[in-house]
C-alpha cells in the first residue's frame, strides 16, 4: 500500500514543482544553519580545469552553464512546437498572449528602472530580472486547482510564457554578454548554418545534432555571449513533428520526451538548490528596503500583473484580439498574478546582472525574487481558487 501511494505521489503532475520548492528550501536552510560550510563545499566542488576564465569548473558552473543549456534547449523545442502545431500556429491565437507578454515585460522593466534611477549602473543593470515568468511554477499552480480550469486558459498561459521566454532570451543575448570575440561568433554562425542545412535536407540523426550542439556551446562560450543560448538555437533548429512516425524509430522524438522529464525532475531542482543559498541573517532591515529589492519586488508583484492585464484589456478593447473561448477577464487577471512568479529565469538573469564580484547585490536580488514569487504564486492561486471553487469540473483534462 505504501509503495503504491509513493508511486502515485511521484506520478502527480505537481511533483516537479514540489521538488523545486524542497530544493530551494533546503538551500536556504543549509545556508543559514551549521550546514553552511557543507553547502559551500557542494556547490564549489571542483570538477575539472576549464579555460583560464575559471580557476576550477565547479558544480555551480556545471549547473548554470551546462545543465541550464539543456533547460534552454527544451524551451527552444517548446517554442518551435507551439509555432508549428500549438498555441502560436496562427496569428489569431498568438496576438493576445503576445501583447500580454509585451506588457508583462515593458511595465516591470519601467518600474525597476524608475525605482533604481538614482543608483549606479551596476544596480540599474538588473532591469530585466522582473520581466520573466517561471512557466513550471505558473502552470503547476493552475494544475493544483484541478480540472475545473478551462483548457483555453492553460493554452493562454503557455503561449504568454513562451513569448516571455523569447523576450528574456533576447535580453540576455543583447544586454548580458561580455566582450565579444568576433572569430568565435563567426565559428558559431558556421555551426548554425550547418545545422540549418541538416534540417533543410531532413537529416534526423540525433548524434550529428548532439556533436554540432556541443561544438556550438563551446564556440558561443568563448564568444562572450552566454553559452546557454546555444540550447535555444539548437532547440529551434532540431527537426520536429507532431507525433512519432510508426515506420521507424525516431530518436529525436524520444530525446525530447526524455529532456522534458530531465528538466523538470533534475535540472531545475539542481538549479534551485545551487542558486537559492541566501544568507538571510546578513540582510538587514535597510537592505530589505533598498531600491534594488523594492524595484524587483514591485516589478514582479505589481508591474508584471498590471502589464499583462492592462495590455490584454486594451488589446481586446481595441479589437486587436479577442478573449479565448470559455474564459473571462477575471481569469486573465488571475493568470496575470501568476506571471509574477519569476523564480528560475529571474534568478538566472540575476546571476548575469550581478556576478560574484557584486555578491551582496546578487543575494538581495535572489531574496527579492523568492519573496516576490511566493507572494505572486499565493495571490494568484487564491484569486483563481475563489473563481473556480463553485464551478463544475471541466470535461477536458489538463
Amino acid at each position: 500500500m505504501l509503495k503504491q501511494n509513493t508511486f502515485n505521489f511521484l506520478k502527480n503532475p505537481v511533483f516537479g514543482e514540489l521538488l523545486l520548492i524542497f530544493c530551494c528550501t533546503l538551500a536556504i536552510f543549509m545556508t543559514n544553519s551549521n550546514f553552511l560550510n557543507l553547502y559551500k563545499d557542494i556547490i564549489n566542488y571542483p570538477i575539472f580545469k576549464f579555460y583560464s576564465h575559471y580557476e576550477n569548473f565547479t558544480i555551480l558552473d556545471l549547473v548554470n552553464n551546462i545543465l541550464m543549456t539543456l533547460f534552454f534547449l527544451e524551451i527552444g523545442i517548446e517554442i518551435k512546437h507551439e509555432i508549428l502545431f500549438g498555441a502560436l500556429n496562427n496569428k489569431s491565437k498568438a496576438i493576445l498572449p503576445g501583447i500580454a507578454a509585451l506588457g508583462g515585460m515593458i511595465i516591470p522593466a519601467l518600474v525597476y528602472s524608475l525605482t533604481t534611477m538614482k543608483e549606479n549602473n551596476i544596480i540599474q543593470s538588473g532591469w530585466a530580472i522582473s520581466i520573466a515568468t517561471d512557466i513550471v511554477f505558473a502552470v503547476g499552480i493552475l494544475r493544483m486547482l484541478g480540472n475545473k480550469i478551462p483548457h483555453s486558459l492553460i493554452v493562454f498561459l503557455l503561449a504568454l510564457a513562451i513569448f516571455d521566454d523569447i523576450g528574456a532570451i533576447l535580453a540576455i543575448a543583447l544586454f548580458y554578454s561580455s566582450k565579444i570575440n568576433q572569430s568565435m561568433i563567426l565559428c558559431s554562425f558556421g555551426i548554425i548554418l550547418i545545422l540549418f542545412l541538416l534540417n533543410f535536407y531532413k537529416i534526423k540523426y540525433l548524434t550529428i545534432y548532439c556533436i554540432l550542439g556541443v561544438s556550438l556551446w563551446v564556440f558561443i562560450f568563448f564568444s562572450g555571449i552566454h553559452a546557454t543560448l546555444s540550447g535555444i538555437i539548437l532547440g529551434v533548429i532540431l527537426p520536429h513533428q507532431s507525433s512519432i512516425n510508426k515506420n521507424y524509430f525516431n530518436a529525436i522524438f524520444y530525446f525530447k520526451k526524455l529532456l522534458s522529464k530531465l528538466t523538470k525532475y533534475c535540472i531545475l531542482p539542481c538549479f534551485a538548490f545551487v542558486n537559492s543559498g541566501i544568507h538571510v541573517n546578513n540582510i538587514s532591515y535597510d537592505m530589505m528596503f533598498s531600491s534594488l529589492t523594492i524595484g524587483i519586488f514591485l516589478g514582479l508583484v505589481f508591474g508584471k500583473p498590471v502589464g499583462v492585464f492592462i495590455f490584454s484589456y486594451l488589446s481586446i478593447l481595441c479589437k486587436f484580439s479577442k478573449l479565448p473561448t470559455g474564459i473571462s477577464l477575471k481569469e486573465i487577471f488571475g493568470v496575470s498574478l501568476l506571471c509574477g512568479i519569476g523564480f528560475t529565469m529571474s534568478i538566472f538573469i540575476s546571476n548575469l546582472a550581478f556576478s560574484d564580484i557584486y555578491i551582496k547585490n546578487l543575494e538581495l536580488a535572489k531574496f527579492s525574487v523568492l519573496l516576490s514569487s511566493l507572494i505572486s504564486g499565493v495571490s494568484g492561486f487564491l484569486f483563481l481558487y475563489k473563481i473556480y471553487k463553485n464551478k463544475k469540473v471541466n470535461k477536458r483534462i489538463i
